[in-house]
């Protein structure tokens, strides 16, 4: 199933952090790449849903005051994106995402 949201890498990642501002992690499965090419944080984040109350919250914490930082570096199906995240919005990270069958998903964190 796939989802206007992946149309760009940062629809993906405003996805993410809307989800974690609502509690809805039903949709946090489809993120993953189909091919299984992503690694443990991803596959984490992909499996929210399904984990205890406690890392859902842990994980909502950490990214509900995500933001995007500058432009997504996009080169041929793979494409690049610095966001700020956790509880004050203070950590840097490079998200990795890659693009299938004209959607885009996540690949690393």
């Amino acid at each position: 199933e796939t989802f206007d949201f992946q149309n760009t890498p940062e629809g993906v990642i405003n996805y993410l952090f809307e989800s974690a501002k609502n509690h809805d992690f039903s949709k946090l499965r489809y993120l993953c790449d189909p091919y299984g090419e992503n690694d443990g944080d991803v596959r984490g984040i992909c499996l929210v849903e399904m984990q205890p109350k406690e890392m859902q919250n842990k994980f909502a914490e950490s990214f509900k005051n995500g933001r995007i930082m500058g432009e997504a570096k996009i080169e041929n199906e793979t494409a690049k994106i610095e966001i700020a995240f956790g509880p004050g919005s203070d950590k840097l990270e490079t998200v990795g995402l890659v693009k299938r069958l004209d959607n885009w998903y996540l690949s690393g964190l």
